[in-house]
Formats: C-alpha cells, sequence, structure tokens
C-alpha cells in the first residue's frame, strides 16, 4: 500500500501544473474529444462484428447484444473513456486471434479454445507461443499497445474525476440491469431462426470465408457441444441399459475373441506429414512410399490416405485412427474429441486390444493436457502416457526431432514382457510453421533444392530426418525376435502454400488438401495376405486402424465390424449422407456410461 500511494504521489506531482488548470481547460476539451472518439471506436466495431453475421436478423440481434453489454460495461465505472478503449481493445484482439486461426485452421474462434488457453496459462506453457512465434509476437506487440493506450487514458480520466465517485449500490444496479439485458437477449436469441441458420452447414461450415470473430457462430458452437454431450449422456446410459437387459457387461466382453499369441501392434503418428510427389516440384521423383518399399520390412501394404483436417488439429486424427469412426457422427463434439467424446468412449482400439490381453502406451510430444489428450487417451484405453518430459525429450519444439521418441520405444520394447503391447507413437519434427527459422541440412533422399519455395524447402529437409529415422526403426523390428505390426500414417498436411501436380489434381480433385499416406508393415507370417477390402484409391483414416488390424491378423470386435457396416452400407463411408438415427446407431458402438 505504501508502494502504491509513493507511486501516485509522484506521478501526481510530475504533472502537478496540469492539476491547476481549470475545469473547462484543454485537459477537459481533450479528454471530450477522447471520449466521443473511443465511443465512436467501439460503436464501429459493434457495427463491424455484426455485419460478419450471414444473415440481416442474425446481425441486428448481434449488434444489439455487442452495443449494450459495451454499453453497460461502459458506464460501470466513472472512468468511460477508459472502459470504452478496453471493450475495444478485447474486440480486436479477438478479431486478431480468429483471423489467424482462420487462415491456418479454416475455423473460427469457440470456447474450447479460451479453455486451452486458460490451461497453458495456468500450467506455465509457452511451447505454442514459441512454436508459432511470429504470430505470438505481433499479437504480444498489440497487448503492449493497448495496455499503454489504457494506462493514459485511465491517468488522463483520473485528472478530470479525480473527486468523483461510483457507489457500490450504482454499480449493483448496473449488474442486475446487464442481467436482465442478457436474459432478454439470451431467450430471443436461443429461440431465433437464425440460431436454426447456424446449426444448418451452410451456417457453420467457414472453410471459404474470410476470418474475422463471427459471435453467432461461437454461441451456436456451445450451444450446439452442449447438446450434444447431453444427447451422448443419455445414449451412453441407454447403451448400458440395454447390455443389462441382454446379459452382463462381463459376458459381453468375454463374447470378443481372444489372442493367446497376437504381435506387438505400433501406431506412428507422422505430424504434418504428407508425401511430396503430388507436388509439382517432386511429380518426377520417387515419392516416400516407393522409396520406403524394398527397403524396410519385407511385408509391407501402403497407399494414400484421405484424412478429415488440413494445417492442424491433429486431434482429431487421433481419434478417428484409434476409435475407427468419422468424427463428424458426433457433430460439433467430435472437432474436440480428447474432451467431449472420450469420456463416453468404451469400444476404442486400445480398449478392445486390452480385453486380447494388451498392455497399452503412448509415447506423446505434448503436455498431457493439450486439448485434454491424455485424459481423452486414458477413456480410449491407454494405461501409460509417457510425455516428453518424461522421456527425457526437448521441450523446444525445434529440437524435437523424431529419434527422441522412437528411441523411447526402443526401450519400451526392449523391457521384457509376457503380454503383446499397443503403443501410440507421437512425433512432432514435421510441426509448422515451416520456413520461419533455419535448421541443420539433414541427410536423405530428398533434394531440398528443387522446392521453389523456403516453406516447402524447409519441410523436405525435415522429411528427410523422417524418413531416415521410420525406415532405421523398421529395419531394426526385422531384426527382433518378437512379432510386430507397425502402421505410419500422416495425419494432415502442414499449412503453407503448395503446387499439387496435375496429375494428383486429377486423380483427387477437390480432396487433395487432405491426402497423406499410410504404410502398414510387420516382421512375420509371410503367409497372411495383404488386406483384400482395402479398395483402389485413398483409405480413410477412419478405417485405417480396421485394416491395419487385418493386416496384423488381429481379429476385429463386433464394434468395429457394426461400425463399418453402417458407415459404409448407409453412409456410403460419407458422414454427410448419414440420416439421424444411423449416426446415433454407430455412436452406440463406442459409449459407455462416463465415470463419476
Amino acid at each position: 500500500m505504501r508502494a502504491r500511494r509513493y507511486f501516485i504521489g509522484l506521478i501526481t506531482r510530475l504533472v502537478h501544473p496540469l492539476e491547476q488548470i481549470p475545469p473547462k481547460s484543454i485537459v477537459r476539451t481533450v479528454y471530450k474529444a477522447l471520449l466521443c472518439s473511443s465511443l465512436t471506436l467501439l460503436l464501429a466495431i459493434c457495427l463491424q462484428a455484426a455485419a460478419r453475421e450471414y444473415t440481416i436478423s442474425g446481425a441486428i440481434l448481434v449488434f444489439f447484444m455487442l452495443a449494450s453489454a459495451s454499453f453497460l460495461i461502459v458506464i460501470l465505472t466513472k472512468y468511460h473513456a477508459f472502459s470504452a478503449l478496453f471493450a475495444c481493445s478485447i474486440f480486436i484482439l479477438f478479431n486478431y486471434i480468429d483471423i489467424n486461426k482462420m487462415s491456418l485452421l479454416n475455423d473460427h474462434l469457440n470456447h474450447f479454445d479460451f479453455i486451452m488457453i486458460w490451461e497453458m496459462l495456468r500450467k506455465f506453457d509457452l511451447s505454442v507461443v514459441m512454436q508459432y512465434h511470429e504470430l505470438s509476437r505481433h499479437f504480444l506487440l498489440y497487448v503492449i499497445l493497448f495496455i499503454c493506450t489504457l494506462l493514459i487514458v485511465w491517468f488522463l480520466e483520473h485528472l478530470v474525476h479525480r473527486k468523483k465517485q461510483r457507489s457500490s449500490s450504482f454499480r449493483l444496479k448496473v449488474v442486475l440491469l446487464w442481467l436482465i439485458i442478457a436474459t432478454l437477449q439470451s431467450i430471443v436469441f436461443f429461440n431465433s431462426r437464425y440460431l436454426d441458420y447456424l446449426h444448418s452447414a451452410s451456417g457453420y461450415l467457414t472453410a471459404t470465408e474470410p476470418g474475422g470473430l463471427r459471435v453467432g457462430n461461437f454461441i451456436a458452437f456451445l450451444e450446439r457441444t452442449r447438446s450434444i454431450q447431453a444427447a451422448l449422456q443419455k445414449e451412453a446410459e441407454d447403451t448400458i441399459k440395454s447390455s443389462i437387459d441382454l446379459g452382463s457387461p462381463q459376458q459381453t466382453q468375454s463374447a470378443d475373441t481372444s489372442c493367446s499369441s497376437c504381435p506387438d501392434m505400433i501406431f506412428v503418428h507422422l505430424e504434418s506429414t504428407f508425401d511430396p510427389v503430388i507436388l509439382e516440384d517432386y511429380t518426377l521423383g520417387q515419392g516416400y512410399l516407393d522409396l520406403t518399399s524394398g527397403r524396410g520390412l519385407a511385408h509391407e501394404q501402403s497407399g494414400p490416405l484421405l484424412v478429415n483436417i488440413f494445417g492442424g488439429r491433429s486431434w482429431i486424427s487421433e481419434f478417428e485412427l484409434l476409435c475407427g469412426v468419422h468424427h463428424q457422427m458426433f457433430d460439433d463434439g467430435g472437432t474436440y474429441p480428447h474432451s467431449f467424446i472420450a469420456p463416453f468412449t468404451r469400444s476404442c482400439v486400445p480398449s478392445y486390444l486390452k480385453t486380447l490381453g494388451y498392455e497399452t502406451h503412448a509415447i506423446y510430444t505434448a503436455n498431457p493436457f493439450f486439448a485434454g489428450v491424455a485424459e481423452g487417451f486414458k477413456r480410449y484405453g491407454i494405461d501409460t502416457f509417457l510425455d516428453n518430459k518424461k522421456i527425457n525429450a526437448p521441450t523446444n519444439w525445434k529440437e524435437q526431432r523424431d529419434f527422441y521418441y522412437v528411441d523411447a520405444l526402443r526401450r519400451l520394447l526392449a523391457q521384457p514382457s509376457n503380454h503383446p503391447r499397443f503403443v501410440f507413437l507421437s512425433t512432432n519434427s514435421n510441426h509448422g510453421p515451416h520456413g520461419a527459422s533455419p535448421r541443420e541440412q539433414y541427410p536423405g533422399p530428398f533434394n531440398p533444392d528443387s522446392a521453389k519455395s523456403v516453406e516447402l524447402k524447409d519441410y523436405i529437409n525435415r522429411l528427410n530426418d523422417t524418413y531416415q529415422t521410420m525406415l532405421d526403426l523398421e529395419q531394426e523390428l526385422g531384426r527382433i525376435d518378437r512379432s510386430v505390426a507397425i502402421l505410419f500414417y500422416g495425419d494432415h498436411q502442414p499449412h503453407f502454400k503448395k503446387i499439387y501436380s496435375q496429375r494428383a489434381q486429377k486423380s483427387y480433385g477437390s480432396r487433395l488438401r487432405n491426402i497423406t499416406f499410410y504404410r502398414m508393415a510387420r516382421n512375420y507370417d509371410a503367409s497372411l495376405t495383404p488386406t483384400k477390402s482395402i479398395i483402389p484409391g485413398p483409405v480413410r483414416i477412419d478405417s485405417l486402424a480396421r485394416l491395419f488390424m487385418e493386416f496384423a491378423g488381429i481379429p476385429l470386435s463386433r464394434n468395429m465390424i457394426a461400425a463399418k457396416m453402417l458407415t459404409h452400407d448407409a453412409c456410403a463411408s460419407n458422414p454427410n449422407n448419414c440420416p439421424t438415427d444411423v449416426k446415433r446407431a454407430v455412436r452406440m458402438q463406442l459409449l459407455k456410461e462416463p465415470e463419476k
């Protein structure tokens, strides 16, 4: 308190001449101009945000919501200009974040982003900030600029209003007024036709629209995720009730075929990795799969993979692979499956493998709280979760080369065990951004100098490191005396501009941005035939685990077979074609009563 009084006193003495200026002086004139300007700016920002909505009725609803909230913030204290500029700063920063998120992920800001930001702040995790340091630097500059501006405005208002005070009763009345207005506006919004429009595909599939905060989308997404969680809760209870009526859960579980001598199974998540053969700069050379074939394990199968994301959100690919279901079967809940879906799952691949006697492990590159991954993996059936700190891998993303995580896998496989093991191995070497900072040159079969852009050159250099690390792993697995089947898959393409070859455009069309690759290999039983159910063309990632289990000779669960029949027969493998009752039937193959 003494330090605070001393600081205020020092500032007051420094500006003492200003305090002697009469009330109608230049200070009050400047303040009035500043107040009018800040209120005008706030009104303009509310109009601009409302104008981004999809219909006129939606724009009107959102404008009055923002304007009323902003007005009440302004009159809550005696510092009107400060409050107005503070509200403007918040709107501008949120809009800046939304624009950058849209450019990277084709998705708008939503409430889960704030959950993740809060977790990063609470854990003091700066990994994402360091990874996107250019964007973070610009954001930090904006924050510093706003803080300095707000301090100056506050001080000016303190000179003008130093004798005025807002009573606590006045503030209470303002808060109560805001609660009444917000309640009425919420009732109108949640019962409006505009909310129905936002729930339709044309309202929230935003891959082609420009960035910019859309308040309607934000609110509608929150409402939809809460609705799907409530629906999943009820569906899980219905599933448990029906299984009890038909027989005990133990009897149902024991009906799955046991596996006395199953191989170790490894899923290798190749972060932000795709085969450069689909690019114009590398279309004439051999691709990743061509160069690996014949050099790794002898029993192999590979091809293009169709994923459902671009530029980021790896957790969606992780869920679709581990649970064998397209994330859109869960509507908006599928956009953050580790948090919204995982608490209700019962028969994802790791859970099923445990019924066959498997140990289940994950070696992961991020902190356990990121996007709810550790808790989500636990619900999928992963018993041991090793993050980068537990395996002594670097925390700086630029130093997280793939060999750190492959070495952790080697140590895990070297431990004696009487049970087969399932391991999900994550990597991070190819994670974006690309071209932002120089790296050492890694040896490999791809020539970075053939790339015409700095970003692609950086990607090719890192891909050489990934290729050599994974090829060494395959060759090493061929020399051990345990049966091992391994699956490599690229989870999505990285976010930078690419020039695709004419051949790739003709082969994949509009799906080209979602094409990566997969590779299956095993070190045992040459008599096993290749997976016959793989049809020509790219394999969908939600079918990949099932196809890999067929390749490895692992019996499928009834849940996986039922989900396959429903999605392939009733939906033609496209969730957009699925009727609501079919989606519910697919979801019920995974659901269980959540833990209390």
